[in-house]
């Protein structure tokens, strides 16, 4: 006779977990998950390095910065792709980012990196305004798309490429290697009543900004980053732009101008790039391409979150120091986005490159906004 088989007992299923509210915690999971899907992840502490062949050589590269070490994010970014580029290669290759000015100057290190004799500097396109015109617009757009828009034309929208075809003609490459909060509008010794206000003030503006500035009436002076509140309280600015409120709130601005405006509109995102000279570049093993970039990724994910994260502190201490934080109002916002699109157009009449990457752009913009039209909430469902 059979002996019947004995059943166990069903294990209880876990209970599901409850359903998501819609609103903003859904957006910050969904940008989050966006973040990391396009930028890649490699944690802080206790991340597994990279499979490097054995016979990969152990590399020491001396590499420009050209922003000072001790800048939060924008400076101190470069030490920090160092480190999780020794940690992925457990410790095989080590990046040196030297100070702005040791290995060349900021006028000479353009020529150095394309010429080999530097394998590769930390900066932002916009500093190579002067040799790539269009090399600007990847350093963020005037009234340009927020983080996960632009990383979405880079990588689905043919941007790098773009990018990378622009660079390949000077013997470079370059590498998204950063992402921080757009600056604020600036510091201004006045308030500005209306587009009216910009006229005839002494300002210190770069790249687009400054174009679009000076369209409006302003008269735009050049000072170096570590002279201007110098500048401000000597009479000889009335305005200028640094960079975001954790930032601005560490160098003195408030003493000599009292009115900060947001928001920032002449720079979005805030973009970095480690650029190599190509010739290295192909010289690397494909393993050791793909660790390069992917420390890149990893690092721009934790400059545009820790960046993003510094602003509410950045704010206070603004308050603390008396500064008077303004918005600018809208008919202002649409004056400055009406001389934005003709200085952009006289732009691209003057040059082809700058032409085929602003209408890249916008053609995959155009296409974009279809779905963000449909997928943005309001603001005022935002969460209290």
């Amino acid at each position: 006779m059979a002996r019947a088989r004995r059943l166990r007992p069903a294990r209880p299923r876990p209970p599901l977990p409850p359903p998501l509210v819609v609103g903003a915690g859904v957006l910050l999971l969904a940008l989050a998950v966006a973040l990391l899907w396009w930028w890649g992840r490699g944690g802080d502490d206790g991340a597994p390095a990279l499979p490097v062949a054995e016979q990969e050589p152990a590399a020491l590269w001396r590499i420009a910065n050209m922003y000072p070490g001790d800048v939060p994010l924008l400076g101190s970014g470069a030490a920090r792709l160092a480190e999780r580029v020794a940690a992925l290669s457990a410790g095989r290759w080590k990046l040196v980012p030297e100070e702005p000015g040791v290995l060349a100057s900021s006028l000479e290190v353009f020529d150095e990196v394309s010429a080999g004799r530097i394998v590769a500097v930390w900066s932002s396109p916009a500093y190579w305004q002067r040799q790539i015109p269009a090399a600007v617009l990847f350093s963020g757009l005037p009234f340009g798309p927020e983080p996960v828009a632009f990383m979405a034309w880079l990588e689905q929208g043919g941007g790098l490429e773009l990018w990378r075809k622009l660079y390949a003609a000077h013997d470079l490459y370059p590498i998204p290697c950063g992402l921080l909060p757009p600056k604020a509008f600036g510091w201004f010794r006045k308030p500005l009543v209306d587009q009216e206000s910009l006229k005839e003030l002494r300002l210190r503006f770069l790249g687009l900004g400054g174009d679009v500035l000076a369209r409006m009436g302003a008269r735009l002076r050049r000072y170096s980053g570590a002279d201007l509140p110098i500048a401000l309280g000597g009479d000889y600015l009335d305005g200028t732009e640094f960079f975001y409120p954790s930032l601005d709130a560490e160098r003195g601005f408030a003493r000599q101008a009292r009115h900060y405006y947001l928001p920032g509109w002449q720079q979005r995102p805030l973009v970095l790039e480690l650029t190599v000279n190509l010739g290295r570049w192909k010289g690397l093993s494909p393993a050791a391409q793909g660790l390069l970039e992917t420390a890149c990724r990893d690092n721009a994910l934790h400059l545009l979150a820790a960046g993003e994260a510094a602003q509410p502190d950045g704010l206070r201490e603004l308050a603390r120091q008396r500064v008077m934080v303004r918005r600018l109002t809208a008919q202002m916002l649409a004056a400055l986005r009406e001389a934005t699109e003709a200085v952009l157009a006289e732009h691209a009449g003057r040059d082809r490159d700058f032409a085929r990457v602003l209408r890249s752009w916008r053609a995959f913009e155009a296409r974009y906004r279809t779905w963000t039209v449909r997928a943005g909430l309001p603001p005022e469902t935002a969460s209290p």
